[in-house]
């Protein structure tokens, strides 16, 4: 419970001006004027993800085995993301994606903020190279303000550190041996380091 809640407090923490009370009508807070068609694409689809976890958090909220929902939950929203910034018209876009975080932190709710960083850190987990080139401007801050330092430093770690409550108990438990000598092909997540792969999938590829 602890490690699931790291983002939520990361959230406080990076945005302690916002002010709660505007948190129902956040979207008519952001300023539209001037966006490219891409980046109204890319923020709607995107804000559409954010509301559907949102709504899942709620939903899990206070159930004994909350851990593990969210868990569940946050890798849905994670695979609906990827989703839509490898779909046209953003395609990867860097800038675009730099420009959406911009928003994202300026003006979302902690809970939607934090939802947003928990998205970023599964990502991460998958494709850490790409996730890098995104989050590069705001984790490597050349400021000499000593808070956004902290804060970036901060972020960097919380990048690092995905959490998987169901993990310890996978490690402790043997599987039994398949029958008939199957042949099994393991494939990546995608393109990246491979000593990046998160825990679960070594875990796999070690009893196999």
């Amino acid at each position: 419970r602890k490690m699931m809640t790291e983002c939520e407090k990361f959230a406080v923490f990076a945005n302690p001006d916002y002010e709660e009370d505007t948190a129902q009508n956040f979207e008519e807070n952001i300023p539209k004027d001037g966006w490219t068609h891409q980046q109204k694409i890319l923020y709607s689809r995107l804000i559409r993800v954010l509301h559907q976890d949102h709504l899942s958090r709620l939903a899990n909220e206070g159930r004994d085995n909350e851990p593990i929902l969210r868990r569940i939950a946050v890798d849905k929203a994670a695979k609906r993301a990827r989703l839509v910034l490898s779909s046209y018209p953003t395609l990867w876009d860097i800038k675009a994606v730099q420009w959406l975080h911009t928003i994202f932190v300026e003006y979302l709710p902690k809970s939607y903020l934090a939802g947003w960083l928990d998205i970023l850190q599964t990502l991460r987990s998958k494709i850490p190279k790409l996730i890098d080139k995104v989050m590069a401007p705001f984790i490597h801050h050349s400021s000499d303000d000593k808070v956004q330092k902290i804060l970036a430093d901060g972020l960097a770690l919380l990048l690092r550190r995905p959490w998987d409550p169901a993990a310890k108990s996978i490690s402790r438990k043997k599987l039994e041996q398949l029958p008939g000598n199957p042949v099994i092909i393991v494939a990546p997540p995608g393109p990246g380091d491979t000593q990046l792969m998160p825990k679960r999938l070594k875990l796999w590829n070690n009893q196999l």
